[in-house]
Formats: C-alpha cells, sequence, structure tokens
C-alpha cells in the first residue's frame, strides 16, 4: 500500500484545517437557506448546499497550497497531485460513522470512483473525506487510498489506512470568545459610580 509524502500530507493537512474553519464560519447558512421556503426541507436540499460550501472551500484552499482540483465524472470533484512517480487522485467525498462507529464512504459505483486513464504513469485512487455534525461544523477530515468496492444498495468504498488530517493544532474557526479585559472596560474598584459625564 501507498505512503503519502510528507508534503502531501502538509497540502491535505491545510485544506482539512480550511474546510472546517469555513464550515465554522458560514455552515449555519445551509440552515438559513432552508428556511427560505418549506419546499427545501429535504434531505437532499441540505445535503446539496454542504457539499456546495465543501467545494467551494476545497476550490480556493487548493489554490493556496498549489494543488489542482478539477471536476470529474460530473459532479464529482478531485484533487490531483503527482509524486514519487505516482498520479495521485483524491476524490472529495463526504464520510459517515456507521453503527460501529466506523467510518463509512457512500459509492454508487466503483466506475465513478476508480477511473485510470491510458497512461504510462501509475494512478492512485484516494479519498480526501470530511465529516459534518448536524449542526454543520466539520468534525473530522481524513486521506485513505480505495481498495475496492462494496457492493450494496447503498455501495461503499473499501478504504486502506486512514490519515487523520486534523489534530488539536489545528484552526478551528469561529469566534472564541477570551477572559481578557479590554482597555477602558475594566471594572470600577472604587465604587464611586462617577461616570464622568457632566
Amino acid at each position: 500500500m501507498s505512503q503519502l509524502t510528507d508534503l502531501e500530507v502538509q497540502r491535505l493537512r491545510r485544506i482539512a484545517s480550511d474546510l472546517r474553519e469555513v464550515f465554522a464560519e458560514r455552515g449555519y447558512r445551509i440552515d438559513s437557506a432552508m428556511d427560505v421556503d418549506f419546499a427545501f426541507g429535504s434531505g437532499v436540499s441540505r445535503a446539496a448546499l454542504a457539499r456546495d460550501l465543501a467545494i467551494d472551500a476545497a476550490s480556493e484552499s487548493a489554490s493556496r497550497v498549489g494543488l489542482d482540483f478539477r471536476p470529474v465524472n460530473g459532479a464529482g470533484r478531485e484533487f490531483r497531485s503527482f509524486s514519487d512517480g505516482v498520479d495521485r487522485r483524491y476524490r472529495l467525498r463526504r464520510a459517515r460513522r456507521d453503527d460501529s462507529g466506523a467510518f463509512t464512504v457512500v459509492a454508487n459505483s466503483s466506475a465513478a470512483v476508480m477511473v485510470a486513464d491510458e497512461s504510462l504513469i501509475p494512478e492512485e485512487f484516494w479519498v480526501l473525506a470530511y465529516v459534518l455534525s448536524d449542526s454543520f461544523l466539520v468534525e473530522n477530515v481524513f486521506a485513505a487510498q480505495i481498495l475496492g468496492l462494496e457492493d450494496g444498495r447503498p455501495g461503499r468504498l473499501i478504504l486502506g489506512k486512514l490519515t487523520q488530517l486534523l489534530g488539536p493544532d489545528a484552526p478551528t474557526g469561529g469566534f472564541k470568545p477570551t477572559d481578557e479585559e479590554l482597555p477602558g472596560f475594566e471594572d470600577d474598584e472604587e465604587g464611586d459610580g462617577d461616570t464622568g459625564l457632566l
């Protein structure tokens, strides 16, 4: 099984951090959009909006770290990286936890994920998967090589070893209050009640 280079991991970590930051800052807008009309209340609509936000965030992040990010097979999106003589393709997908707590990535057909070009350069197919909470916060992002497809309705990808891309040092985005006092807003310790007004 293939190993990722340090540079690839560094780039993917940056994308994962950017995904988490964008959803922390803008994920609430998904529910706001759903409230515009009662017809938008389906899970399909919510999933599509979350996917669009992920694609937008990943596209901007990829341009900053120097990865090629392109549409594939219609609505699919993937990053491409050439390293150590291997053309690696990372399909951006949403993952979920199954009943046992393991991560799963749904797939309808292997052809939609692992279609090799006619090339003399070895190709590898990976997934860059993100996990969202019910409130549209990114809980996890990982990369894993795609080893195959498990048939079913729906099917799911068979993944190799997961490379976790978010750690405690990754930025989380959003607002975090602190206990620090701001200049000019100190409590009146003397208790004289003088406001300075004439």
